[in-house]
């Protein structure tokens, strides 16, 4: 910022990601030291303004002390970890490449040294949103070096007991906070992100380097969740349970509350369940790997006898609760079923509406896929109502909002973030169903390319920088016939499969018509 006013003029910036119902200045973060202001004494002459010291997620700017024929030039600068492009898409509906966008501008915007939840308030490397984003963000951006070094500064951060902070690289303050009103600094499913972050880059990337370096981690991590165990129940110290709920966001710890104890122990199965994979996949003695998948066995018995009812309920009825005993294998054969009937009636409810939040969101529309719910999944993805994917992008969103009804429908503009990725976890879900990619093996060793071409959509396009090279996958319906090309890198495996055909399919490019 270049401008020249009278030596000793104040001027006063204040940073914004919204405005009001009626377009005005509109203070969206609130808290102490988070109110984004920079106060400047103008110097005599022309000067020049850039903090070195800070830096602010904003859409808009409010300038006081200064008239606007005493401003010369305002620029706003991009900053964040340099990253490599991997993985692009677009489609025929301009709301979903709104929502790709929005979900690559979060991470650009959030990459900043350390995977931060937002970069306007806490500015911190919060374990529970980087979790969940891992296979998007990676899809979308190289993330192997700038990941791998961030589990380096977790594995400094490790806490002597074995607990891991859910804020990474821990700092005094935080630490006191969380201990002083929760009385833990760990989480399920915040702190779970020793294990689960690093299975996400060796399955994008192949590089069993990274699960070698943090595995006396994960295993200090595990010991202090069997430590916090009762009966295989993961019911000691806190946990953020369904972290944002869209029905309890006016009570947001209320939502933990009800949501804990089911989402702990559901998380605790998925950890392990990721774990076993580690296991396997740095072959690992099979003494141990057997110990990992009897206590994987035992943690879901347990959940499912002390959460699922009979009849498929759990107490608190909430969306998040089916989806995550599903996602655990807590819930199989009959009772799955039972358990997401319970699911969709709740969805049905909600006016269509899902009601979940950070932990089970990623996992909502693979689990009402996987158990015979497609179309559910379709219309939630595709819902414009609020709470929606969609309705952010209706709404005027360019990142992803860190709660659903961040502006509610009846106008309400609330005191939120704005940019937090974690619900644009999406992506990967998406990038496989739409765009059709998806690995079936480690670093993208076998590829299946597996477009839903009768989603509604007349055409995506979708492709992936892997180890191995450029992966891509297009396809455009023409009336009754849609054409489909792929492209296989060398030295991979893959398959397609489409409506009607399934074919092995050889380096190069094909072209198919169905």
């Amino acid at each position: 910022m270049w401008w020249n006013c009278p030596a000793g003029t104040e001027i006063i910036l204040d940073h914004s990601e919204t405005l009001d119902a009626e377009g005005n200045f509109f203070r969206n973060i609130l808290g102490r030291n988070k109110d984004q202001q920079d106060t400047l004494i103008c110097g005599a002459g022309e000067t020049y303004f850039c903090p070195e010291f800070t830096y602010h997620g904003f859409r808009y700017v409010r300038i006081r002390g200064a008239k606007s024929e005493e401003i010369s030039s305002i620029r706003a600068m991009v900053i964040g970890t340099e990253l490599l492009e991997s993985g692009s898409f677009t489609c025929s509906d301009e709301r979903v490449n709104q929502l790709q966008h929005n979900i690559r501008w979060s991470t650009r915007s959030n990459m900043l040294s350390v995977p931060t939840d937002c970069p306007q308030r806490e500015k911190a490397g919060w374990t529970g949103d980087i979790l969940p984003f891992a296979p998007t963000g990676c899809f979308n951006y190289d993330l192997h070096g700038f990941l791998s070094a961030w589990l380096a500064q977790m594995r400094l951060s490790q806490l002597e007991d074995g607990g891991i902070p859910v804020v990474v690289p821990s700092y005094p303050a935080q630490t006191a906070i969380q201990k002083e009103t929760f009385g833990s600094d760990t989480s399920a499913a915040w702190s779970d992100a020793c294990v689960l972050v690093p299975l996400a880059l060796y399955m994008n990337y192949g590089d069993t380097k990274v699960l070698r370096d943090n595995l006396p981690m994960m295993e200090r991590w595990l010991e202090y969740i069997e430590r916090n165990s009762r009966e295989y129940l993961w019911t000691e110290g806190f946990h953020f349970g369904d972290w944002m709920i869209p029905s309890w966001q006016d009570d947001v710890m209320g939502g933990a509350a009800v949501t804990r104890n089911v989402i702990a122990g559901c998380q605790y199965a998925v950890t392990v369940e990721a774990y076993i994979q580690v296991l396997e996949a740095l072959n690992e003695p099979v003494e141990k790997i057997e110990r990992y998948c009897d206590l994987l066995e035992k943690i879901r018995s347990a959940v499912a006898a002390a959460y699922i009812h009979e009849d498929g309920s759990i107490d608190g009825d909430l969306q998040g609760m089916y989806v995550m005993a599903l996602r655990s294998g807590a819930a199989r054969g009959e009772l799955a079923q039972k358990v997401v009937g319970r699911l969709v009636k709740r969805i049905e409810d909600n006016g269509g509406c899902l009601d979940t939040g950070f932990v089970a969101t990623p996992h909502l529309l693979n689990m009402l896929m996987e158990h015979g719910y497609e179309d559910v999944a379709w219309k939630l993805f595709f819902q414009t109502k609020s709470p929606s994917w969609l309705y952010q992008v209706e709404q005027g969103a360019t990142s992803v909002w860190e709660n659903w009804n961040a502006i509610r429908p009846d106008g309400t503009i609330t005191a939120s973030s704005y940019n937090h990725y974690a619900l644009g976890a999406v992506g990967s879900w998406f990038y496989r169903h739409i765009g059709g990619l998806y690995p079936l093996a480690p670093g993208w060793r076998s590829i299946e390319f597996a477009p839903k071409i009768n989603c509604g959509l007349e055409w995506a396009s979708c492709s992936h920088e892997t180890p191995f090279g450029l992966a891509v996958c297009k396809w455009e319906r023409t009336g009754e016939k849609t054409s489909v090309e792929v492209t296989v890198p060398c030295g991979v495996s893959a398959v397609l499969r489409l409506p009607g055909l399934e074919r092995k399919l050889t380096a190069g490019v094909h072209t198919f018509s169905v």
